[in-house]
């Protein structure tokens, strides 16, 4: 299980186009890849993956993003209780 101080490294390194990787504690490293939709994401083996928010879409936190607020979904492995990350922390 991955802790939320990881998911927030994870979602920096996502936002910062210098880095291709995310280092969480422990060193642990995650390659980050450009997923079909243009949007950063790291898969976090069978835990899940986190992923920018698309800009492109409709929704309030597209609307957001688009407004310049760094925006991650972390998208658990069996598709539930999906977690936004944002620079503030983790958001309900």
């Amino acid at each position: 299980m991955y802790t939320t101080y990881d998911l927030i490294k994870i979602h920096n390194a996502l936002h910062d186009q210098k880095k291709d990787r995310a280092i969480i504690s422990g060193g642990r490293q995650f390659l980050i890849e450009k997923s079909r939709n243009g949007c950063r994401k790291v898969e976090v083996f069978d835990y899940g993956m986190l992923m920018q928010q698309n800009p492109k879409k409709s929704s309030s936190f597209a609307r957001r993003a688009r407004k310049g607020e760094r925006l991650s979904w972390f998208i658990p492995s069996d598709d539930k209780d999906w977690r936004l990350i944002t620079d503030k922390g983790e958001e309900l």
